[in-house]
């Protein structure tokens, strides 16, 4: 058996969530440009991982060791875009409900494949954020600390 850390069955997971009025994507579906009529949540292609740490819990060869793998993976919610004629007061109190029920769907689900522990990693950070096309959007970033078993 040889060391089998989850990252995309995670995400799969993620992306298969349901969170009414919000567009989820997987890793095989990071858009260039976020279709601005829809809210999207996406996997953030730039450090998409950060923070990786494998801890041993046994000794062994060949992919046998048991080990505890802790990271953080970082995903991007682009509610709406900036300068579509809604100002930031029109569309705030709506984008921090939508984000909320959004993190409580991720938060509330405890089947996702391949984990053992899923926590928020950092504050929601509200404000202005970029698809990966550079196109402004009113949103977040949300960071997710994943604490998994390896073998």
């Amino acid at each position: 058996m040889a060391a089998d850390i989850k990252l995309s069955t995670i995400a799969d997971s993620i992306s298969g969530l349901v969170v009414t009025g919000v567009t989820m994507l997987d890793l095989d579906q990071i858009p260039e440009a976020v279709d601005p009529r829809r809210p999207t949540f996406y996997p953030w292609p730039d450090g998409w991982v950060s923070g990786l740490e494998v801890e041993r819990n046994s000794t062994g060869s060949l992919g046998t060791a048991k080990m505890t793998v802790h990271y953080v993976l970082h995903y991007r919610f682009c509610y709406a875009p900036i300068g579509s004629g809604r100002g930031l007061n029109d569309v705030y109190p709506d984008m921090v409900a939508k984000a909320v029920l959004l993190l409580n769907k991720v938060l509330d689900n405890d089947i996702f494949s391949g984990l053992v522990d899923f926590e928020l990693a950092e504050a929601l950070a509200f404000g202005v954020v970029e698809d990966p096309a550079g196109n402004k959007f009113y949103g977040c970033d949300l960071a997710l600390r994943v604490m998994e078993f390896v073998n």
